[in-house]
């Protein structure tokens, strides 16, 4: 036959790999003719193996990261690897077991938790100790604004405003500018330097719990401060006629939104002296008036525009001649004294301010202009009355008695005269009294022929 064994562990029959424990072996299975076999079973124990578990760390690491050791087995039996031992392996930092990150400091590995019935385990440690160190964060910003102003910044939520801050964590402050003139202010590094500073002081949380003290902060910072420009609606040019009195040029420059330490200084000259006082001009002429604007944060404003002082208007005034002219033979003037004007002497321009015979004269007059007046002139018409025309009865017919006959009245140039002209009879001369005779006086004129009205006359005739 052939020789075999069986095992019992704890009085339990046992079959395969054996591992630490207490063991009863049996023998059997041999055959002979020869012997009568007797077989006498035995004991044995089988001790736990050692193991050793090796666990190794980094120097250093970043707060935040994941600290994983690294772990090694030695030596395993059977085929056996971690898998086969029991319990989980865990690490504790300076004696306690870590839950989240570890806050920045310097720390001792230490690891426990696996069992095996069959293996002795041995914790062992190549480097053990390790520094955990703050975390840089970034801040990045170039920015600009108006000067004049305080700069604050607190939208660090914003893409690209924060580098470096893991996922989960949330950044509150409020960064100012201690600067508000114009220019650009910088920090660099991990100082804000003397232009800058957390207004509100900056905070780093992680499900509400403050964890700060575990960053560390580098800045990357520009803010352009440029100073504003004056809206300018209206320079307040003026254009006006000369008075012969002082004018001031201009209405004052209006500025929206005017800061209320706004100066606004003018000058006729460029490069002269300028005063708060707007210009005044005199004589009519195009004037040009420049002008600066000053304040605090402000970038200064100079300008010119123009003011115009027109020439005045000259008007001719005409006083009349009163009851005028009448037609007197002799040639008569129209007097210039009559007329006058604001400013200037009254002239003649066209025509002729005189005349003889009856009728309507027209003529010119007028005023030079000046730097300051415009040139002006007037128009008149006068006229020259005829003269009145008087019939008068120089002699009586007193020689003349009636007689029912037709009678001739004889001479009339011995019985009538007129201012002007020879008197002669009109219509059938009378035959009986009383009667009326009209009479009338013709006479010629340079220009034109004049009558005067008929004159109508009694004759008495004596019966």
């Amino acid at each position: 036959g052939t020789l075999k064994f069986t095992y019992d562990k704890d009085g339990v029959p046992f079959e395969g790999a054996f591992g630490a424990g207490s063991y009863t072996v049996k023998a059997g299975g041999l055959t002979s003719g020869n012997y009568d076999i007797n077989y006498v079973g035995g004991t044995f124990e089988v001790s736990k193996a050692k193991l050793t578990v090796t666990v190794s760390v980094e120097n250093s690491y970043v707060y935040a990261d994941a600290i994983t050791p690294e772990v090694s087995y030695s030596p395993f039996a059977n085929g056996d690897n971690a898998g086969s031992l029991g319990g989980k392996l865990a690490f504790s930092y300076n004696g306690s077991a870590a839950e989240g990150y570890l806050p920045v400091g310097s720390y001792t590995v230490t690891a426990a938790g696996f069992a095996s019935d069959n293996y002795e385990i041995v914790y062992a440690y190549g480097n053990s100790s390790f520094n955990v160190t703050a975390r840089t964060v970034t801040v990045t910003l170039s920015e600009g604004a108006t000067s004049g102003n305080v700069w604050q910044y607190s939208d660090f939520g914003k893409a690209g405003v924060l580098s470096g801050l893991p996922e989960g964590f949330a950044f509150a402050g409020t960064l100012e500018l201690n600067k508000t003139g114009e220019g650009t202010y910088t920090a660099k590094g991990g100082s804000l330097g003397d232009d800058f500073e957390w207004s509100q002081p900056y905070s780093v949380t992680l499900g509400g719990e403050d964890v700060t003290a575990n960053f560390a902060f580098e800045y990357d910072i520009s803010v352009t401060l440029t100073d504003s420009q004056f809206n300018i609606t209206s320079t307040g040019t003026v254009n006006t006629p000369y008075t012969g009195k002082e004018i001031a040029l201009g209405t004052g420059i209006v500025v929206q939104g005017a800061p209320d330490d706004m100066r606004i200084t003018y000058s006729l000259k460029e490069e002269g002296e300028y005063a708060e006082d707007i210009p005044v001009g005199v004589n009519a002429g195009v004037y040009t008036v420049y002008y600066k604007i000053t304040a605090e944060n402000y970038k200064d404003y100079s300008k010119s525009y123009k003011a115009t002082i027109s020439k005045a208007e000259n008007e001719i005034a005409f006083a009349g001649y009163g009851d005028g002219f009448t037609y007197n033979g002799e040639e008569q003037t129209f007097p210039l004294d009559k007329f006058s004007a604001a400013f200037g002497e009254v002239k003649l321009l066209n025509g002729e301010n005189k005349g003889t015979d009856a009728g309507r004269y027209t003529f010119t007059v007028g005023v030079d202009g000046t730097d300051n007046w415009n040139a002006a002139k007037k128009e008149v018409t006068v006229e020259i009355k005829k003269a009145a025309n008087t019939l008068i009865l120089t002699l009586d017919y007193a020689d003349l008695t009636y007689n029912g006959k037709a009678q001739t009245f004889g001479d009339f140039a011995a019985h009538f005269s007129a201012t002007y002209g020879m008197p002669e009879l009109v219509g059938a001369r009378p035959t009986y009294s009383p009667t009326l005779a009209a009479i009338t006086s013709r006479f010629m004129c340079p220009n034109r022929i004049i009558t005067s009205p008929r004159t109508k006359f009694p004759f008495p005739l004596k019966y």
